[in-house]
């Protein structure tokens, strides 16, 4: 398997890893469950969407570079200059 395909599976696993947890969440989740959740219990579920939210914008971007995409139109879709978005997601050491 090449970068880019490697890349997008990695991503739509992410993606449906995201998904699932987040429905999980919200099937879950009702009034009544979620009062009953602990404080902690509560960090955690936020931690792991967090997570989740981080994993996917991380794989995205370098899918989306892979592909072509210029560091300009990334910080401009995160609303950061390009500058900023290489720094934030560039895999150089």
């Amino acid at each position: 398997m090449n970068d880019q395909a490697t890349v997008t599976a990695d991503t739509l696993h992410y993606l449906d890893s995201a998904a699932a947890l987040v429905e999980s969440l919200r099937l879950g989740l009702d009034y009544d469950t979620a009062a009953e959740l602990t404080g902690p219990e509560m960090v955690e579920v936020a931690d792991a969407l967090t997570w989740a939210a981080k994993s996917l914008l991380h794989l995205t971007v370098a899918q989306q570079r892979l592909l072509g995409v210029e560091w300009s139109d990334i910080g401009a879709a995160l609303d950061c200059t390009k500058q900023a978005a290489q720094q934030r997601f560039s895999s150089r050491s």
